[in-house]
């Protein structure tokens, strides 16, 4: 989560190969406790939705020895991943938290401008940053959608990105990060509906309290 660009694709363990069969299960709800209904969730190359009580499940399949991933999307909320260590028997249990999109800051594709998000993070965007999905210039109105995630909230381990915060490290082992926060930003047109991205060569300023 930290790419400029995430692909939704790479995977900092590399599949062994090595799988069990198994059964994953779980619910999904919102921050305020309510069931999410109708999302996708994706584990690996198999997808399903949730039902009216916010549950999915995949049974009898394969999944990595070491470590599996669930992939939660749906509209008017940030996409969910969790990941896992993966348990051997007859069903793994895995419930996620989604967190709606909140309202909008709109800022000029041109002039940039600064989005300020509640708990004292705000992104700062210089002038002429953005190009659309054909990495042509994109000077309308930016819709920036953005989340602090703060480790002193009581759902840090529910959200953050990942959830277990396993990483590499320079000698190949497994290690748990820590984590001082980070901010989640989706960049859309006018329309909130197609993306836009940062210009090769551009950044943005992001500073958050660190707690």
């Amino acid at each position: 989560s930290c790419k400029k660009d995430d692909d939704g694709g790479s995977n900092p363990f590399p599949p062994s190969g090595t799988t069990l069969k198994t059964s994953v299960l779980g619910t999904i709800k919102d921050t305020d406790g309510s069931i999410v209904a109708g999302a996708t969730v994706k584990l690996g190359i198999l997808s399903t939705t949730t039902d009216t009580r916010g549950n999915f499940h995949f049974l009898n399949v394969d999944v990595p020895k070491d470590r599996l991933a669930i992939v939660a999307t749906k509209s008017g909320f940030f996409d969910c991943v969790r990941a896992k260590k993966t348990q051997s028997g007859e069903a793994n249990y895995i419930n996620l938290l989604m967190e709606e999109k909140p309202a909008a800051a709109n800022i000029s594709g041109t002039a940039g401008g600064i989005v300020n998000i509640p708990g004292g993070a705000k992104i700062t965007f210089p002038a002429n940053a953005f190009v659309d999905a054909s990495g042509n210039a994109y000077t309308g109105t930016v819709k920036v959608f953005a989340r602090h995630i703060s480790p002193g909230d009581d759902n840090f381990e529910a959200i953050v990105p990942g959830g277990d915060l396993s990483g590499i490290n320079l000698t190949g082992r497994v290690q748990t990060l820590y984590s001082l926060g980070m901010i989640e930003a989706i960049l859309t047109d006018n329309t909130g509906l197609t993306e836009v991205k940062l210009a090769s060569g551009k950044t943005a300023e992001l500073k958050f309290p660190i707690e």
